[in-house]
């Protein structure tokens, strides 16, 4: 049955060959006598076979034989890797590719399995249940797949198949990719490479076309507050929204002329999500990005700088209010010492009245403690001309004070101006003031500390030398070759560099601008290094260049690796133009034959490709291509040479177009001559350089235009710095590439050296470390320069690199150094007012106090701070009022009592005044302590009132019971007695008392001296004692006391009686209470003495 099934298929086979325009099922089955369903499905079999094709005619199937080339011809033609296996999974055929890729002989892959392989490319992948799901017409899709082996990558395709027999096959076809997966993977990571660089940048990064944003970076989205995927929606009209009012406008017209570019720093403020507004310094420029023009815009957040301006310049003019509301006295002297001006806003600390003085010799005036000194000083002024001061003492309203004097030549011939300072208060405040001193003598060794070499160059044709950083040594010098020896900076140029860096310092000249050069360095030992170095012109007050600063980077080991990355892409590059893909075969130039690699490549399906007719195939090749093949098939036809290699292009259908490289060769093919051409797809390579030249384009632009210093360093050497980081060092690119790390630390400075090389050295034994730190640097021109660093760590074809990024953060620090200084002048000012004083806005609201409210009323800033001044006093309605009248008037001056923290009255006098603060009007108010005052005026009035009353009593019993009530009153005391004293008899006798028991009295009416009662009496004969409960005898304790005190009565040198107070109560007696307590018992004491001239005396 089988060879009668073969013979009909002949059969039918010889029929259509003689019938090439095509028969109907019905013309086979006339044409060798068959039934009609019987010749319909031989011709399916043949169909699926491919031995026949069939073409459909309205509803007529005409059927012709096949022109395709046989599978089992064309298989070892492929560049690929094939097998044939049937529904068994038993290898029928295979390719010498195929055998290659898993390193087998054919005599032992025949009548094998493909489960059979021991290649691990079967063992490990889904291939097998691929080519299962290939034999299943509705899971098989023809879609393909990738596989891999381990070291290679394959894209698989299976293709169902018919045998002669009808029996199903499936063909499997290996394109071996492994070379396109590493262009893509070296792609990414050369993308991931730049983009580290960009996304850990601490400048902000925002890139757009046209009006869409295409990129941001981390900072960029820290600095607006937002998060990244939220500004990725928005076009770049829309984030104007976020800029503050005052700008966008500015910005909308830049918008509006397309003049978005700026190159100058210009500041912009920005609102935050919460509301707060930051100050930005942007600048931007045009770079190409994903193959587009764009424009980059870097950012830094300058608010702390801006605020830390806005800061000193509040300080500024708030030391100035403080000085001009503290007027010294001002005294001008003539050639011969006499006053004859004078200035003064506290005349009562004048020592005489100005008419007494003015006009007379200073002799005259002071006393010899202070003329002396200034006779000697003044000689001295007048010849040298320059300022002398000396302190001295004097006696003002009965109380020493202490004045510093200021002595000044004046522009007049030999007149001296005596600025005279009251300092009483300083002796209080020397201590301070030395730790003042002390912390900034420790700010002054903090601030001391950088790794890159320094330079200061004068602007004439040497480059003359005025500074160069010690670790100029990593070039084999010493800075004593420069500075001392006279050697150039223009000496150790490349020869072939010198024109270029003088073009390049000519135009900065006149610019005064920053830049960044790159250039080469010839060492000590000859050795050529690459630097590069970030320069800056200097001006003088004349706006007249005279110098330049530079910070220099060795980059000659960066320059290498980017040298040996270029023959690494180009190596890899070679590989791919190497390998072929597609098949097509041409007669007389149309297409006989071209495989799925080719129909791929082309676009086209294979039906469409025979179809066409020679002139046809010409317009699937690009225009620009066709004039060159045309040449090459004409002197092919000549007999010339043709060389087999030729690149050209295809244009797809969809437009696109495909790059390919071929190898075209003369063969025969169904017995004609033919030609062949093996093409390769390399577009997706050709795609890729391009994609990756773009992609090192736009990243290098994102680095090279940054604002901050990047230096990255393999091993201990430098092999990139940018612009930035050369402006920031002072050197040239040159002389950075290739520096060493030990040439690098001769640019820190001496006080940083140390802890930054302890951080390298862990870096290199790869050991965690901080990543940030502040330290100082030394230009070569010995300027210092403070940085912000960031340290990070990065793999670059499994070399490990540190990657240093750098900010200088110079004017910020010199900005707070200035404001901490301003500040410490300030505070010391308010140290020295001895005074309260109060700054007050207009309503009445303290904004600022000096230490002595708080040393002496309590409260801290925090407790005063925006609280209402009148809520220090108990009627505030009358602080409200004198507010108001200091706000219409501009002065006044009152006397009230303020209440501390603790609940205290003190009597104060105050003064105030309107005056500047902080750019706004504020009220200040000094007010005097006036306790000591107001206690005197009250011990006096006591003095008399007591006085007057004593003056008309004649019985001494009633007097002395009288003070005993004043003195208890005014003491806070509840007992007491005024006791009489017998030395001659050591007697001592009670002579009236209050508040005491009747027991207590009659034990103690008379004793003796030895008596244990009479001791905490007896105590008090030299001077007034005070007594805890403790000191006192047991008898006195059980009457209840906790607290006593003992005054003597004297009376013409003799003690003539003893005054003991005494409370149940524990009682603290304040110094000003016992000096009034005091005070009445020399009243008593008088008392006695009148009532004795009178005839009274005391009956002891």
């Amino acid at each position: 049955m089988p060879q009668s099934y073969q013979r009909e298929l002949e059969k039918i086979k010889e029929v259509l060959r003689e019938n090439p325009r095509g028969m109907t099922i019905l013309d086979v089955a006339n044409s060798i006598g068959m039934n009609r369903n019987t010749v319909a499905r031989y011709l399916d079999v043949l169909r699926i076979s491919g031995q026949i094709e069939m073409r459909a005619f309205g509803s007529a199937k005409v059927f012709f034989l096949s022109h395709r080339v046989p599978v089992s011809a064309l298989i070892d033609f492929s560049s690929d890797a094939l097998v044939v296996v049937d529904e068994h999974l038993k290898i029928i055929q295979v390719n010498e590719n195929f055998l290659n890729m898993i390193q087998m002989k054919r005599k032992d892959v025949e009548g094998l399995y493909l489960t059979d392989l021991k290649s691990s490319l079967f063992r490990k992948s889904s291939i097998v249940t691929k080519i299962k799901e290939a034999f299943d017409e509705k899971t098989n899709q023809d879609i393909p797949f990738e596989a891999s082996s381990g070291s290679q990558y394959f894209l698989v395709r299976t293709i169902p198949t018919s045998f002669d027999t009808g029996s199903p096959g499936v063909t499997t076809i290996f394109e071996d990719i492994t070379e396109h997966k590493r262009a893509e993977e070296e792609l990414r990571r050369s993308e991931e490479k730049y983009r580290t660089l960009a996304d850990e940048s601490p400048v902000g990064i925002v890139i757009f076309i046209g009006n869409d944003i295409k990129y941001i970076n981390t900072a960029f989205s820290k600095m607006v507050g937002r998060n990244r995927e939220e500004i990725l929606t928005f076009q770049i009209n829309d984030t104007l929204q976020y800029v503050d009012e005052r700008d966008r406008e500015r910005i909308i017209k830049r918008i509006e002329k397309s003049d978005i570019s700026f190159k100058e720093m210009e500041l912009i403020r920005i609102i935050r999500p919460t509301g707060e507004t930051r100050w930005i310094e942007a600048r931007s420029n045009t770079i190409i990005y994903e193959g587009q023009q764009a424009i980059q815009v870097l950012l830094i957040d300058a608010t702390d700088r801006k605020l830390a301006q806005e800061a000193l310049e509040e300080s500024e003019k708030k030391h100035r209010t403080l000085v001009e509301s503290m007027s010294d006295m001002v005294f001008v002297f003539d050639k011969d010492d006499r006053y004859v001006e004078y200035y003064s806003s506290k005349d009562a600390e004048l020592y005489a009245e100005p008419d007494e003085f003015l006009g007379t010799h200073i002799s005259k005036t002071l006393p010899p403690n202070v003329y002396k000194p200034y006779i000697e000083y003044a000689k001295v002024v007048r010849d040298t001309g320059q300022k002398a001061q000396y302190d001295y003492e004097l006696k003002i309203n009965g109380k020493n004070q202490w004045f510093a004097c200021v002595l000044t030549r004046s522009e007049e011939q030999g007149n001296i101006i005596a600025s005279v300072r009251n300092i009483t208060q300083r002796k209080e405040i020397e201590q301070e003031l030395k730790q003042v001193l002390e912390r900034t003598q420790k700010l002054e060794s903090i601030v001391n500390r950088g790794p890159v070499i320094v330079i200061s160059l004068l602007i004439d044709k040497k480059l003359t030398v005025k500074f160069v950083s010690e670790n100029i040594s990593r070039l084999g010098y010493s800075a004593v070759d420069f500075i001392k020896e006279d050697r150039n900076w223009i000496d150790i140029i490349h020869p072939e560099d010198i024109g270029m860096v003088r073009e390049q310092l000519n135009q900065l000249e006149y610019s005064n601008q920053e830049s960044n050069q790159i250039y080469r360095i010839i060492t000590n030992e000859g050795d050529i290094r690459w630097v590069s170095v970030a320069i800056r012109v200097l001006s003088n007050r004349d706006e007249k260049p005279v110098h330049i600063q530079g910070i220099i980077h060795d980059i000659t080991e960066q320059k290498e690796v980017l040298q040996a990355l270029e023959d690494s892409e180009q190596k890899y590059r070679s590989l791919v133009e190497e390998s072929l893909q597609g098949i097509v075969v041409l007669q007389n130039g149309k297409v006989v034959f071209a495989n799925d690699a080719y129909c791929k490549i082309t676009g086209m399906h294979r039906e469409k490709l025979y179809a066409m007719e020679p002139e046809e195939t010409w317009k699937v090749i690009h225009p620009e291509d066709v004039a060159k093949l045309k040449k090459r098939n004409k002197t092919r036809a000549q007999g010339g040479y043709v060389n087999p290699y030729f690149a050209f292009r295809y244009i797809i259908s969809d437009g696109s177009i495909r790059y390919v490289e071929s190898y075209s060769s003369i063969i025969n093919y169904g017995g004609k001559e033919a030609l062949q051409v093996l093409v390769i797809d390399v577009t997706s390579q050709t795609e890729a350089e391009v994609a990756l030249e773009e992609s090192e384009i736009r990243y290098r632009s994102l680095v090279e235009t940054s604002l901050h210093g990047i230096i990255i360093m393999q091993g201990d050497r430098s092999i990139y710095v940018n612009n930035a980081f050369c402006q920031i060092i002072g050197l040239a690119r040159e002389e950075l590439l290739d520096m060493k790390f030990d040439e690098i630390k001769r640019y820190i400075h001496p006080d940083d050296r140390e802890e930054r090389v302890l951080r390298f050295r862990k870096w290199i034994d790869g050991i965690a470390t901080e990543n940030k730190s502040e330290f100082r640097l030394i230009r070569p021109s010995g300027e210092i320069r403070y940085v912000k660093a960031y340290l990070s760590s990065m793999e670059v074809r499994e070399d490990r690199m540190m990657q240093v990024q750098i900010i200088d953060i110079t004017e910020r620090r010199l900005a707070e150094k200035k404001l901490d200084m301003a500040q410490e002048s300030k505070q010391c000012l308010l140290n020295t007012i001895q005074d309260f004083l109060f700054v007050l806005d207009v309503d009445g609201k303290i904004i600022e106090i000096n230490p002595t409210v708080t040393k002496h009323l309590g409260y801290s800033s925090g407790d005063l701070i925006n609280t209402d001044f009148s809520k220090l006093f108990s009627k505030e309605e009358q602080i409200k009022t004198v507010l108001e009248i200091v706000l219409h008037k501009g002065s006044a001056k009152r006397k009230q009592i303020i209440r501390s923290k603790y609940g205290k009255d003190i009597p104060i006098e105050t003064n105030f005044s309107i005056g500047p603060w902080l750019g706004k009007d504020a009220i200040l108010v000094l007010a005097q302590d006036i306790t000591e005052q107001v206690e005197t005026d009250k011990l006096m009035s006591l003095q008399r009132e007591l006085g007057f009353k004593l003056s008309f009593m004649s019985d001494l019993t009633e007097a002395l019971s009288y003070i005993l009530e004043v003195i208890l009153k005014e003491g806070g005391l509840d007992a007491g007695g005024i006791y009489l004293t017998n030395f001659e008899e050591r007697k001592l006798e009670l002579f009236v008392s209050r508040g005491l028991s009747a027991k207590f009295t009659s034990n103690i009416i008379s004793v003796d001296f030895d008596n244990d009662l009479a001791q905490p009496v007896l105590t008090g004969q030299k001077s007034s004692y005070v007594f805890a409960e403790d000191d006192l005898p047991y008898e006195i304790q059980k009457e209840g006391i906790k607290s006593a005190v003992s005054i003597p009565i004297i009376l013409v040198g003799k003690i003539v009686a003893i005054i003991n107070l005494a409370s149940r109560k524990e009682v603290a007696l304040a110094e000003n209470t016992l000096r009034i307590i005091e005070a009445i018992s020399n009243l008593a004491g008088e008392t006695i003495l009148r009532m004795q001239n009178k005839g009274i005396s005391l009956d002891i």
